[in-house]
């Protein structure tokens, strides 16, 4: 069973990080939140995450996050021509990832009917 992250953007939870830039980024492969803490979930955006003003990031499912409390650094960009840059983010961004509960020790027996 997946656990939903807890998303708080200046104190105020939020269903879903969405990051607001005024245009889209031109030759743009995709977009990575850099957390100050290892361990943390990984957030992308693509270049087709882009609607309204803004990217929306979602959680890759590539690795499971250790349970804690993780604040985000920076925007890492990264261009269709291999190169990379760090933008600072101006806002405070925290995720929290909830411990996984263990499986029960006791499993039960099935029989046909």
């Amino acid at each position: 069973m997946r656990h939903r992250l807890s998303i708080n953007v200046n104190g105020k939870r939020r269903s879903s990080l969405v990051l607001a830039v005024p245009e889209p980024i031109p030759n743009l492969d995709f977009l990575s939140i850099r957390w100050a803490e290892a361990g943390a979930p990984d957030f992308l955006a693509l270049r087709h995450d882009y609607d309204a003003g803004a990217y929306t990031f979602f959680p890759c499912s590539g690795r499971t996050a250790r349970p804690g409390i993780y604040r985000a650094k920076e925007v890492c960009i990264y261009y269709t021509d291999g190169t990379s840059v760090a933008s600072p983010l101006s806002d405070a961004i925290v995720i929290r990832v909830p411990a996984v509960r263990k499986r029960p020790k006791h499993v039960p027996s099935f029989t046909v009917r």
